[in-house]
């Protein structure tokens, strides 16, 4: 059965957090363009970590 490899491009946020910035099944090469998306994204988090994090609390859980 053939096997599929996942890539996950991810950054440390302080020593707690680390923050997915992209995934993919990898085929064969690495696209650049999936490569730019991560770094873009990081530098979207870098530059408003609040704006771009969810922190669960206990009015936000389902009922």
């Amino acid at each position: 059965m053939p096997q599929t490899k996942l890539i996950f491009f991810y950054f440390f946020h302080g020593r707690h957090v680390a923050v997915l910035a992209s995934g993919l099944t990898k085929e064969s090469e690495i696209p650049p363009a999936e490569i730019d998306r991560a770094m873009a994204r990081k530098r979207l988090f870098e530059q408003d970590p609040n704006g771009h994090s969810y922190e669960e609390t206990e009015d936000s859980r389902p009922h």
